[in-house]
């Protein structure tokens, strides 16, 4: 997942990574994150591909760490754009491996650069509404970091007291996710392959298989609705449903072509294994 893509909305990179990743031994697992560390290390890409990520994340100076890196927290670096905050993760998550989260991407918590290198994503978890996000009811002074309390990111407005209550939230949303995550245990350590059927430009579709069974996944990096033909999927197809999506769909019924909105995404269920 931390490979560089092309651009914003090329999928190519995580195709190449789907078929260049090496087997892992019996019992063995990958780890998944997309912002796990403190900063997003880039000193692995040329300096061309490091100023094409920085200007898309990173543009200010103050943004960054160690010329080499980004020390944001992914919501602010997505615009705070919920579908697009959605299908990142929901493209982690569809990954073979176990999904790793940094405390406070549920809720969509922001960073402080006004504190130094990387102490900006190391702030308070913000629990509710109450003095220090609920952190800690020492005095202000006394805490080791301030908690960010200005602006859309402040804990009055980003906190899991108030996303716990709310149906609609992104705390709810990463809930339902996890829950489908445990019903389909092939995602987790089955074999994860990319499909090789026609696209509009911008879509990644791939599958999941295992004992228990198969799933499909279509992601749209792309900003515009698009179909997405799945008929040669069709045969393996017992009950096809969707399991998480961006919008509902409908039902499916046979597959064919698959409709998916611009930085949408469907699960589908394409059939139970002998496992289940």
């Amino acid at each position: 997942m931390s490979r560089f893509l092309p651009t914003p909305q090329d999928p190519e990179s995580l195709i190449e990574a789907l078929r260049d990743t090496p087997k892992l031994p019996v019992g063995g697992q990958w780890a998944t994150f997309l912002r796990n560390h403190d900063e997003i290390d880039l000193s692995r890409l040329t300096t061309e591909q490091r100023n094409q990520v920085y200007a898309q994340f990173g543009s200010d100076e103050n943004m960054r760490i160690y010329d080499r890196g980004i020390r944001r927290r992914l919501a602010p670096m997505l615009g705070n754009d919920r579908r697009r905050i959605e299908l990142a993760y929901a493209l982690q998550f569809s990954m073979r491996g176990t999904p790793v989260l940094r405390y406070g991407e549920e809720i969509g918590m922001g960073e402080d650069l006004s504190l130094p290198g990387r102490e900006a994503i190391r702030t308070p978890m913000q629990w509710s509404y109450q003095p220090n996000a609920g952190f800690s009811t020492a005095e202000d002074e006394k805490l080791i970091r301030p908690v960010i309390d200005k602006g859309e990111f402040g804990y009055q407005n980003v906190n899991v007291t108030a996303q716990r209550s709310d149906s609609k939230s992104l705390l709810a949303w990463f809930e339902r996710m996890i829950r489908t995550l445990r019903e389909a245990p092939e995602i987790g350590s089955g074999s994860t392959t990319h499909i090789d059927v026609p696209v509009p430009p911008g879509v990644l579709t791939h599958r999941a298989d295992g004992p228990t069974g198969t799933m499909v996944f279509v992601h749209n990096l792309g900003t515009d609705d698009v179909e997405v033909d799945l008929s040669s999927l069709e045969p393996e197809a017992d009950l096809p449903i969707d399991v998480l999506a961006d919008r509902g769909y409908g039902e499916l019924g046979k597959l064919g072509a698959v409709k998916v909105a611009g930085h949408g995404y469907r699960w589908i269920r394409l059939c139970r294994g002998s496992a289940w």
